[in-house]
Parts: C-alpha cells; sequence; structure tokens
C-alpha cells in the first residue's frame, strides 16, 4: 500500500487522480493495517490541498529551507534580545552578501 502510493502523481489529469486515490483509500480503509488506515484518513481531510500541487505545481520547498536557515542563525546566537538584531542577522546570513572581493 505504502508503494503504490507512489503513483498517486503519476495520474494525466486532476480528475484522474483523485480517482486513483478514491481506489487506493477504498483499498486502504479496509484492510487491517490501523497505521495506513491513519493516513488515508489524515489524506481525505487535506485532499483539496494536495490535489492544489497537481493543479499549479507549486510547492512551498523553498519558504520551508529560509524558515530552517533562520530557526538555525536562532540556534547559533541562543536567541536574540532585540528582534531588530534578529532582523539583521537573518538578512546577513541570508543575504547572499560578497562582502570580501
Amino acid at each position: 500500500m505504502k508503494e503504490d502510493i507512489r503513483s498517486f502523481g503519476n495520474a494525466p489529469s486532476v480528475e484522474d487522480t483523485r480517482k486513483y486515490w478514491e481506489s487506493w483509500c477504498s483499498w486502504v480503509i479496509h484492510s487491517s493495517i490501523d497505521a495506513m488506515k491513519d493516513i488515508a484518513r489524515l489524506m481525505k481531510i487535506h485532499l483539496g490541498m494536495i490535489l492544489n500541487y497537481f493543479i499549479h505545481r507549486i510547492t512551498n520547498i523553498r519558504a520551508e529551507g529560509i524558515n530552517s536557515r533562520i530557526a538555525l542563525i536562532e540556534k547559533i546566537a541562543f536567541g536574540y534580545r532585540n528582534k531588530e538584531h534578529l532582523k539583521t542577522a537573518i538578512y546577513f546570513r541570508c543575504g547572499n552578501l560578497r562582502l570580501y572581493r
């Protein structure tokens, strides 16, 4: 079941993707594997947002990458007392500045 859902994104259209997911979900719900049932229920709740990827082909991976860099900056500094100092550090580290040429 886990390996079969990998084919989820290979359908040619959003309607076909939805039909594929519905047949997969039916298979999973009628199985005896509780962990997979939980995944299917979670996907059912968020199915509209999941299918948005297949319509627009946009992810939030860049935003998540920036967020992880900011979290690393905060961790390295053991926190900041002033938000302006944090803002300056973010600009400095994430701004791709070339200080030495």
